[in-house]
């Protein structure tokens, strides 16, 4: 297991002593990448974490080999996925795999913690088959831990995944150059006037063509919309692609989603294909201005609205047409609670906090302007990791 796992591991193991918490199972898949360095395939799979020592991972037989090239040293509990010579269902074997590992502890179980308030969730590989614990699993559990009582871990799960370390930012990064490829491609396409809908499966094909296999990933895809003209300025509802055929002199914003091996980045783009109007340019740019407003703001011990406010005050004359947070959390989800970037947020920024920055104006059957860094604070400031696509109209 790679260091950075590791100390995730840490850090949790802490905080389940601040929670009197004797054992955490975490069955979701971006509670997997975060605790063992593993991003697994089909999500029948598992880490259980004692209150001391190493992690014990679960997962499909086929899938062992993933995990150790993701840096996974330890202990492996095996799961067989359709096969007739052990034909209980892979949730239940999985099950079964806790209880046999709870049979082997040494000490006295009294209280487990569990992903309770996990709802928003990311998949694994097999977005198209996501599996999310629920009764079932917990009923796993209290097989497991008879005498045990069942206590949500969810906020103690979530304050390990706050900080981000060096082995993180790196790992960004390569999403950030690899969520580039499709940028690129959608600039280039946008100039042949297809549809948004063409658009947005040329980013896609490009990202996983050119993705996979890009310093060592293993998984990688992007989900795109892209709207254009008049649509753009009601995006923010999350309008899907459609068939709209792309125009000369149309504005284009391209919200992603982007995922390597489990880390997401958050990315918006918007630009004119053609020669912009002075107006285009002059609102592009106000929201240019405001996105480097707020990006300057940032280090640690800043208000979370103070970052807020000096994007709104550079927006200050659209009041009405910036109507959503400056910015949220990420990292190994499209979005996360903390920190929240927004009028009235209780957060103060740390080193390693992960914000996606995002100031917009929306103008009614006229276009809407949004341009998306995703930053990471450091000791003196912060560093974006999506500038392998630059910002440009």
């Amino acid at each position: 297991m790679h260091t950075s796992a590791r100390k995730k591991v840490a850090k949790l193991q802490a905080q389940m002593t601040a929670k009197d918490l004797d054992v955490v199972v975490c069955r979701l898949p971006e509670n997997i990448v975060v605790l063992t360095g593993f991003h697994n395939v089909m999500g029948w799979a598992a880490v259980f974490v004692p209150r001391e020592g190493d992690p014990i991972l679960i997962t499909p037989t086929h899938e062992i080999g993933y995990a150790r090239n993701d840096g996974y040293e330890g202990d492996i509990r095996k799961v067989y996925v359709f096969d007739v010579d052990n034909p209980e269902p892979p949730p239940v074997q999985v099950n079964m795999r806790i209880a046999e590992i709870a049979a082997g502890l040494n000490y006295k179980v009294r209280r487990v913690g569990y992903e309770g308030s996990f709802e928003v969730v990311s998949p694994s590989q097999l977005a198209a088959w996501s599996i999310v614990p629920a009764n079932p699993s917990l009923d796993g559990l209290r097989i497991a831990f008879p005498d045990a009582e069942m206590v949500d871990a969810t906020q103690q799960i979530l304050a390990v995944r706050v900080h981000k370390d060096d082995h993180d930012i790196a790992r960004f990064k390569v999403v950030g150059e690899i969520a580039a490829f499709g940028y690129e491609r959608l600039r280039e396409i946008c100039l042949e006037h297809p549809t948004e809908a063409e658009a947005t499966g040329a980013m896609q094909e490009v990202v996983t063509a050119k993705g996979i296999g890009y310093k060592g990933a293993r998984f990688a895809m992007i989900w795109p919309q892209v709207a254009t003209g008049t649509k753009s300025a009601i995006w923010f509802y999350y309008h899907p692609s459609a068939q709209r055929r792309i125009k000369e002199g149309d504005v284009v914003l391209s919200e992603s989603a982007c995922c390597v091996d489990g880390y997401y980045l958050d990315l918006t783009r918007t630009f004119v294909v053609g020669k912009p109007t002075e107006r285009q340019r002059e609102i592009w740019g106000l929201t240019k201005t405001a996105l480097d407003a707020a990006i300057a703001k940032v280090r640690p011990g800043v208000l979370a609205i103070e970052v807020d406010e000096a994007a709104r005050d550079v927006l200050r004359d659209y009041k009405a047409q910036f109507p959503h947070h400056t910015g949220h959390g990420l990292g190994w989800k499209y979005h996360e609670p903390t920190p929240l970037v927004a009028p009235g947020s209780p957060h103060v920024l740390e080193k390693g906090m992960m914000i996606a920055l995002e100031p917009a104006v929306y103008i009614p059957d006229y276009a809407g302007f949004r341009n998306e860094h995703n930053v990471i604070v450091t000791d003196d400031g912060c560093i974006v990791l999506d500038d392998a696509s630059p910002v440009r109209i």
